[in-house]
């Protein structure tokens, strides 16, 4: 009996030496064209489980100071995987994730991008369609408008040097007010970092 009693505080012992791992991740945030440092930039922290559902939860959420420096630890669980994630905000763009290496120190330096502003012009030619809405994946943003003028004027926020990805809905209502036709179709663009302006005929 004794050793099943000095057996199970072992066990014990090692498993709890198991999950008390100290890990750390810092690093810093830059600007991907100044290589200037960016404050209050939002980074996720994300914990996953395995066999669980949901296999994700958010773990916890720091910033970046002054210098574009970040700081976080903890004590993870050893069955878990951990990862880092720059948030998208209003002035910078990011896709970017990186897994944490559990019981290590991490060091994790990241480069993002500026939104810049990008106009696209909508040119009605055709007077086909009458009705048009145009979706952003970007940043989520949509604009319509009807009834469309000869010319649709919009201001986007767009990703200089990546794919820039909009859908575009476009219906012909008649005099009922009922479509009686329609088109969908994507627009992908790669724009330049001194681009402008983007025309889009229909």
């Amino acid at each position: 009996m004794k050793k099943y009693v000095f057996l199970l505080i072992i066990l014990l012992a090692v498993g709890c030496e198991k999950s008390d791992q100290f890990t750390s991740v810092e690093g810093y945030v830059t600007d991907y064209y100044s290589k200037e440092p960016i404050a209050e930039i939002p980074l996720k922290i994300t914990e996953s489980k395995y066999f669980c559902y949901p296999s994700c939860d958010v773990y916890d959420t720091v910033f970046s100071n002054s210098d574009g420096y970040y700081y976080y630890d903890f004590f993870n669980t050893e069955d878990r995987t951990y990862k880092i994630e720059i948030l998208q905000t209003e002035t910078y763009y990011s896709s970017f994730q990186e897994r944490i290496a559990i019981g290590k120190t991490n060091t994790l330096n990241f480069d993002i991008k500026p939104f810049k502003n990008l106009t696209l012009n909508f040119h009605n030619e055709s007077n086909t369609f009458n009705w048009l809405s145009v979706y952003s994946y970007i940043n989520d943003s949509e604009f319509k408008c009807n009834p469309c003028e000869g010319l649709e004027v919009f201001d986007y926020k767009i990703v200089p040097e990546i794919r820039n990805d909009f859908y575009i809905g476009l219906v012909h209502y008649d005099e009922e007010n009922k479509a009686d036709s329609s088109k969908g179709e994507y627009l992908r663009f790669v724009a330049g970092i001194n681009d402008t302006t983007i025309n889009y005929y229909y």
